[in-house]
């Protein structure tokens, strides 16, 4: 009987960790240091095993500026990979690509994902034509909020993380078909979706779309340009970015549209800002340090919620952009 309960118990043993060695590379949680962005930076450094890069890739880097490495490798040096997004639980990245069909003239693109480490492509969408971008995942990392043009101008869909059951989100009495959506952006609780859209004049708002109820919320009033709403990990603010104060500049307001508060002050052009998890820093996009009077090159800066803390992570002749936390 003993050696009978001996075996029995090797084989589930043995049973337990063959499930756990196949669980999937995407259950894995990444570095919560680590930062997304995308770039054409050029071939090094790579991960192990990626070829030169070609096109625009997919990068990481921790918010000291080190372990800087590649994630993407590109069938072409026209493919772009842009505007990554880690999931909930920081085991995958949604992006959009063209690497479907790279060629200088083509502008059509769709939504992927990724494992954390690049590996474990697929795509999401297939659009009969048009650009699908900017990927943002509902909280419980089971639905991905997106931007496509494939029915006229610029809207907000939203679709499993599978590609399944795919639909837009607002009608066109909400905004209409000559008016574009950008932007989409998930609260925690998964009960709202900010993004920007000229609906009501030619600049661009903030606007926060009820999910259960599909109420429309107006957050911001003024004529300028107010882009790349970014919700707190506690729900209590959105960043997003204007050119209220005569530049882009980083602010914070609460989900209402009150409480204001600017937290960049420079000349050059600071934008799309992107909270760390815990809340205490933001990523965001900045020329600040490019000499010429031109637009400038932009670069990935890192600093506290307050506006302190300013640090540069990046610094190539080529722009890095879109980074996510």
């Amino acid at each position: 009987m003993r050696e009978r309960t001996h075996r029995l118990l090797l084989r589930f043993v043995a049973l337990a960790v063959a499930t756990w060695t196949i669980l999937p590379v995407s259950a894995q949680r990444s570095d919560q240091r680590e930062i997304l962005f995308d770039s054409r930076m050029g071939p090094t450094p790579a991960s192990p095993g990626l070829g030169p890069a070609k096109g625009q890739e997919i990068w990481v880097i921790r918010s000291d500026g080190s372990g800087l490495r590649r994630l993407t490798e590109s069938p072409s040096e026209d493919t772009r990979n842009q505007v990554p997004r880690w999931s909930p639980d920081g085991g995958q990245i949604a992006f959009s690509s063209t690497r479907h069909a790279p060629s200088p003239e083509n502008t059509d693109a769709e939504i992927y994902v990724m494992n954390f480490d690049g590996s474990g492509l697929r795509r999401i969408t297939y659009g009969p034509r048009g650009t699908n971008t900017d990927a943002d995942w509902s909280p419980d990392g089971r639905r991905l909020a997106f931007v496509s043009n494939r029915d006229g101008n610029s809207k907000v869909y939203v679709v499993n993380a599978d590609g399944s059951n795919l639909r837009r989100l607002t009608t066109d009495q909400m905004t209409p078909s000559s008016k574009s959506e950008t932007g989409p952006a998930w609260s925690p609780d998964g009960k709202r979706l900010a993004f920007q859209s000229n609906r009501d004049r030619e600049e661009n708002e903030i606007y926060v779309l009820n999910m259960e109820t599909s109420t429309l919320v107006r957050l911001t009033d003024n004529n300028a340009w107010d882009a790349h709403p970014a919700w707190s990990p506690d729900g209590q603010y959105l960043s997003f970015d204007s050119t209220r104060d005569g530049n882009w500049e980083i602010y914070l307001m609460r989900p209402d549209g009150s409480q204001v508060v600017r937290l960049t002050n420079h000349p050059r052009m600071d934008n799309a800002a992107r909270w760390s998890r815990d809340g205490q820093r933001l990523a965001f996009n900045s020329t600040r340090d490019f000499k010429s009077d031109a637009l400038g090159n932009l670069e990935i800066y890192v600093m506290n919620r307050d506006g302190s803390g300013l640090r540069r992570l990046t610094n190539n002749p080529v722009k890095d952009t879109h980074p996510d936390w």
